[in-house]
């Protein structure tokens, strides 16, 4: 085994993919896909060219429930050091492993220890009358290992002299003098507790109860304070367009498209608001990064987000031939084909973009769906599978004063909450009390269904509401499908 065993573009992208399943954090995932392909050659680049430097570590403490150094690297770092684990030191050392040792062993974990341990106390019953059980740690134990005696051990199985240069290089990017002068010199500020800013669980119960001791005006200026808009500067139509906006949010598989002049926040909601959602600036994009990659064999935008909005919908282009035919079947039925496999997702779609003349011109030139590119905005279908159309142009444009100084919910209750809201549904209320005609077509008659269901969602979350005030959603859901 030598150096160029790891200089392997595909076993680069293998590690990655390893890595982009498993994290935490979806930013640095999103960040470093943007650019993903010059990404990973450059990772390739500093291998290839034996010019690999790792970067300092952002180091910091928690110290509950017990003191911890938290050691983070870069994503090209953490790509690396991932790559020499599985192709060099796991084939190397996993052999030496006694079977009782579980960490980190593909096929063990956990619960491989509570098996042997287990084993060894029934093994101890039958020989002892008491047994005791030492529980200890081994304090600071992974930055204050001995590097010289590591480094000796690991020189006597790897032989080549590059592969031992660079996982020296790896070893020896940390000791314990770094980290103490880090921690002392690096970071005046301890992170002495660290405590979730994210609601780890909403109690929906809860949230249905409070919503009692609102009246229907009430909770509506709550929920637009909730995502920065002053209600008392907008008028009752106003405030129930900025409502439209929040769907997606909470209804899964809703298409909404809203063109508009500028200025009047029409992305601010899904790239601000909610951290379930994703605003794409225009631009070219593939099938792959939005449906499903089939080399990677991983799920796009569509299964990682709740909403997947596309600002300026004028630039958007696919690279993929098919690619509008396949959004046009996921928009349609929520899943999607991709080779041999057909594949499900519930995440919204959210169109926005600009319309630069006033509708009464765009309506006698063209259309109102002008400002998406011709393969989209001419095609009757695509636009038919569109559930709400918003009319951007009816909401203000914003100046200070739309803007409040007033209390809400915290954005991650918000974006938790409306979240849950998405497992309920309300769309069979309208058989309560009416009937769709016959004008409308099946299309017509879900889209209708699933903005009632959205409307109610938002503003009667625990669901009790007059006739009449289901009529007064009905009526609007009808208009802004119409």
């Amino acid at each position: 085994m030598d150096y160029n065993y790891i200089l392997d573009i595909q076993k680069i992208k293998d590690v990655y993919h390893t890595i982009r399943v498993n994290s935490k954090h979806k930013e640095k995932i999103v960040s470093f896909e943007l650019f993903l392909s010059s990404n990973l050659i450059q990772v390739y680049t500093v291998l290839k060219n034996r010019t690999y430097i790792h970067q300092r570590y952002n180091i910091f403490l928690i110290r509950e429930p017990k003191i911890r150094v938290i050691m983070s690297e870069c994503m090209q770092d953490k790509i690396i050091n991932h790559l020499v684990s599985k192709y060099i030191l796991f084939p190397l050392i996993e052999p030496k492993l006694i079977e009782a040792n579980v960490a980190t062993r593909e096929g063990k974990g956990s619960k491989k220890a509570l098996l042997y341990m287990k084993r060894y106390i029934n093994h101890l019953k039958e020989n002892y009358e008491k047994i005791y059980v030492l529980k200890c740690d081994i304090h600071k134990y992974f930055y204050s290992i001995d590097h010289e005696i590591l480094l000796t051990k690991l020189k006597k199985i790897i032989f080549d002299s590059e592969l031992y240069q660079l996982v020296k290089t790896i070893v020896e990017s940390t000791d314990y003098e770094y980290v103490e002068e880090e921690k002392q010199n690096g970071y005046p500020i301890q992170i002495r507790k660290l405590t979730p800013i994210q609601m780890p669980h909403i109690d929906i119960a809860d949230l249905k109860q409070g919503r009692k001791a609102f009246s229907k005006e009430e909770w509506i200026d709550i929920l637009l304070r909730s995502i920065g808009m002053e209600p008392d500067a907008l008028s009752y139509r106003e405030k129930w367009l900025l409502l439209t906006r929040m769907i997606p949010l909470v209804e899964n598989n809703f298409n909404l498209c809203e063109l508009g002049p500028r200025s009047t926040g029409k992305s601010h909601l899904y790239k601000e608001i909610s951290p379930n959602s994703i605003l794409v600036s225009g631009g070219q994009t593939t099938v792959a990064n939005l449906f499903y990659n089939m080399g990677r064999k991983t799920v796009g935008l569509v299964g990682l987000w709740d909403c997947v909005a596309f600002d300026e919908v004028a630039g958007i282009r696919f690279k993929d031939k098919d690619g509008i035919q396949i959004m046009k079947d996921y928009m349609a039925s929520g899943s999607f084909a991709r080779g041999k496999e057909e594949k499900a997702a519930s995440a919204s779609m959210v169109f926005v973009g600009n319309i630069n003349q006033s509708v009464d011109v765009l309506l006698k030139t063209s259309s109102l769906f002008d400002p998406f590119p011709p393969e989209m905005g001419t095609d009757t279908a695509f636009l038919d599978r569109m559930h709400c159309y918003l009319p951007g142009w009816e909401i203000p444009k914003f100046r200070p004063e739309h803007f409040t100084n007033d209390y809400g919910f915290i954005s991650d209750y918000l974006a938790e909450f409306i979240r849950e809201l998405r497992k309920e549904q309300y769309g069979d209320a309208i058989d309560r009390y009416f009937r769709l005609g016959k004008n409308l077509n099946q299309r017509d008659t879900i889209a209708v269904r699933r903005m009632v269901d959205g409307y109610l969602k938002l503003v009667y979350p625990d669901g009790e509401f007059t006739k009449e005030q289901l009529e007064e959603v009905l009526q609007l859901a009808l208009e802004m499908r119409r």
